[in-house]
């Protein structure tokens, strides 16, 4: 099945990179109530009504995406249901292949039903089952892949048949801390059982693996992917993957409610794992190695995490230069969201931007008056710093109004640096009309307005620009 445009362009604008890793987190659907628990991260609008909630879901940093089949007329009309990952196993390795390689998930969690009423169990392992004609390795009995009864029963024609028959791959979701935070909403278990299925490496065959049907297919498909992509300096690196089994006849609100505290848990566990914002060679610490490299590619677009794409929008900019200039001299992991938050780049951005461009204005008046006042219009030194003097006397004034104003929240900081700027451009506006027959009124009422300005200015933009600053960082803003 096709992506649809919305999924295809909010990969492309918002949240691909083509090294590193990606902020995408991939989570998928079989059968109710797995498919519904996740609609509201499609990207598909027939699915989620137009709305999808998964960019940058809850300001952490992360695009959550979902794809899941849906079922018309019920699972016993339409057992295989319509769309991506339908129950059949070539066409749930297709879509995988695909839809994989759109995204390039840093983390991935499969949902599929179980057969008991409340369960959220952990997988912790899966295995390559047996298609027919296929052996057993020494030592082991594995079972065979149970029919899709529809087209090429078994999976013998999809890259998995290219896996050796009882290859293991472990989960690498925090699954007991996923246990604990749906345990600490539903702690009375009537409603859900989140629990670890028990699973004991030295003896394998005596586990299910999360069954040899689907269920146990895309649930090897995540942790293979896993494998493959998690080595340091891989491209496109992934962080956890893992299946978990929702019992059949969970309430869809409690199913929504600990998808999402699954969610969250999973973001809690890799943050501390992404290299740090900055770290263009991913070598641990950003330095001016990584400068350079930013700076041979400032501007370029099709750029990757190596080359200084550090917020996965494609292009090395001005966005990029403040990541790393925020991490510079840091070293480790990044401690903290995969993506900081576009908004707030661009807030730091435009208010170092504006700081730069009033203080230009107030450095090129203050340097301009003294001279004027002394050399053209004869007076004193004495004179001509009394004249100046309700300039500071404004700017002290507004910060502290303006201070007041936004501790107690009654005007939003945006509308203070409008009425600053408003003030200044009065100003300036007067100061136009200065000639050596000037008055010394004007010279100091127009004087009062533009430090009354600057200091509506200053107060919010440093607030707002500092906003955006980890706490640790603030001192060095």
């Amino acid at each position: 099945m096709k992506l649809n445009r919305l999924s295809t362009a909010a990969v492309l604008f918002s949240a691909v990179a083509y090294g590193g890793q990606t902020n995408n987190i991939l989570i998928t659907g079989y059968w109710p109530p797995t498919n519904e628990m996740v609609r509201q991260f499609s990207t598909n609008p027939a699915q989620n009504g137009g709305s999808w909630a998964g960019a940058n879901w809850e300001g952490r940093g992360f695009n959550v995406y979902s794809h899941f089949a849906e079922y018309p007329g019920g699972t016993s009309a339409n057992p295989w249901g319509n769309g991506d990952f339908e129950v059949d196993y070539q066409d749930t390795s297709a879509d995988w292949t695909r839809i994989t390689e759109m995204y390039k998930p840093v983390a991935i969690i499969t949902f599929s039903r179980a057969n008991s009423a409340r369960e959220w169990q952990m997988e912790p392992a899966t295995q390559r089952f047996r298609n027919p004609g296929e052996v057993n390795p020494p030592g082991r009995s594995i079972p065979q892949y149970t029919s899709d009864g529809r087209d090429t029963l078994y999976p013998t024609n999809t890259p998995m048949a290219a896996q050796p028959v009882g290859t293991i791959r472990d989960s690498t979701l925090p699954m007991q801390q996923i246990v604990d935070n749906v345990k600490a909403v539903y702690p009375l278990l009537t409603d859900i059982n989140p629990h670890i299925a028990t699973y004991n490496p030295a003896t394998p065959d005596t586990f299910d693996f999360g069954g040899s049907y689907l269920s146990g297919y895309i649930g090897y498909q995540g942790s293979w992917y896993h494998d493959e992509h998690k080595a340091p300096g891989t491209p496109f690196r992934n962080f956890a993957a893992g299946h978990i089994h929702v019992g059949n006849s969970m309430n869809l609100t409690v199913a929504r409610t600990a998808t999402e505290i699954s969610i969250r848990t999973l973001i809690d566990h890799i943050t501390p794992l992404l290299p740090r914002g900055g770290d263009a060679n991913i070598d641990g610490v950003v330095n001016i190695s990584d400068f350079a490299t930013l700076a041979a590619n400032f501007n370029t677009d099709s750029a990757v995490w190596e080359s200084g794409d550090f917020n996965y929008d494609n292009t090395v900019n001005i966005n990029d230069f403040s990541t790393l200039a925020a991490n510079f001299n840091q070293t480790g992991p990044s401690g903290r969201a995969a993506v900081p938050e576009p908004a707030a780049i661009g807030m730091l951005a435009g208010a170092m931007v504006l700081s730069f461009l009033v203080s230009a204005n107030m450095l090129a008046t203050m340097a301009l008056l003294p001279p004027y006042l002394q050399n053209l219009l004869g007076y004193p030194v004495f004179d001509a710093g009394l004249i100046l003097a309700p300039r500071g006397i404004g700017t002290m004034a507004a910060m502290m109004l303006s201070a007041r104003l936004m501790e107690r929240s009654t005007v939003p900081p945006r509308y203070l640096i409008v009425t600053g700027l408003v003030f200044i451009i009065a100003s300036l506006w007067q100061m136009t009309g200065f000639t050596t027959n000037v008055t010394q009124s004007m010279i100091t009422w127009t004087g009062f307005v533009q430090g009354f300005g600057l200091g509506f200015i200053f107060v919010p933009l440093s607030t707002l620009a500092f906003a955006t600053l980890e706490p640790e960082l603030r001192t060095e803003g």
